[in-house]
């Protein structure tokens, strides 16, 4: 939680492996850095075991280049396909069971005040829809209404995604899905609206084609949707028929 765990100890350089020496001489931590100047440091994620193309990653991506403090960051997750990438990046990572990521941050939290007082130290929830929005629901509002102090970050792929393609609740209304034949029933939930509800000092929302709009809404602590389609997940439905065709890769 400090420049000091990136830098060598004494005499120790010479024998960490290439990929170290670039993170601690050309990464980002003790700088500030922007997407605009990619392909010109070495990021805190760049390999990952997702799926290629994902926009997630992406998302994930742009999002770490935009944390303002990396080496004072940490980061909680649950399980899902974010958990993926997040969990290989460069910054320490808090694996929660799933759906009490945002109770894991809330202790982390203010653990971290305790211990070093008014020196920032961000908190950073990232977890899917289905983590956040359904198992971990209750969890996540409590946390907003109590003002805990960290960020949440939903990716919000709008699908189980990495359990088969089940409905969540952040799935829209007639979505056809692999596990959901005949396609969702009820709304998708207004999780701005109940961000908002709470007291949320920040609310965005936001998609990963434009890579300084990710920049721009990054804040710390705050609430932010990141919208990022996943369509292996989904099925297409022929105008004239109510028999499934094959899923689109």
């Amino acid at each position: 939680m400090s420049l000091d765990y990136v830098k060598f100890s004494p005499g120790f350089d010479k024998f960490m492996p290439k990929e170290y020496r670039d993170m601690v001489e050309h990464g980002p931590f003790g700088k500030k850095v922007t997407v605009s100047q990619m392909g010109s440091f070495k990021e805190i994620l760049e390999e990952h075991p997702m799926c290629a193309g994902c926009a997630m990653t992406l998302f994930i991506r742009l999002a770490m280049i935009s944390f303002p403090n990396p080496e004072d960051t940490i980061t909680v997750g649950t399980a899902g396909c974010g958990r993926l990438a997040i969990s290989q990046a460069a910054i320490p990572f808090v694996y929660g069971n799933y759906g009490d990521q945002s109770a894991v941050a809330s202790g982390l939290s203010r653990g971290l005040r305790l211990r070093f007082g008014d020196k920032p130290k961000d908190v950073v929830v990232m977890a899917g829809d289905g983590g956040m929005a359904d198992i971990g629901f209750s969890m996540t509002l409590h946390s907003w209404f109590r003002k805990e102090r960290f960020t949440t970050i939903m990716l919000d792929n709008e699908v189980y995604g990495n359990t088969g393609g089940q409905e969540s609740g952040m799935t829209n209304k007639g979505q056809v899905l692999k596990m959901a034949p005949l396609g969702k029933k009820f709304e998708k939930m207004d999780m701005v609206g109940m961000a908002k509800l709470a007291g949320c000092a920040y609310v965005a929302t936001v998609v990963p084609n434009n890579p300084r709009r990710v920049e721009s809404v990054i804040k710390m602590p705050s609430w932010s949707r990141a919208r990022s389609a996943r369509p292996t997940s989904r099925l297409t439905l022929p105008a004239t028929s109510s028999t499934p065709s094959q899923p689109i890769r």
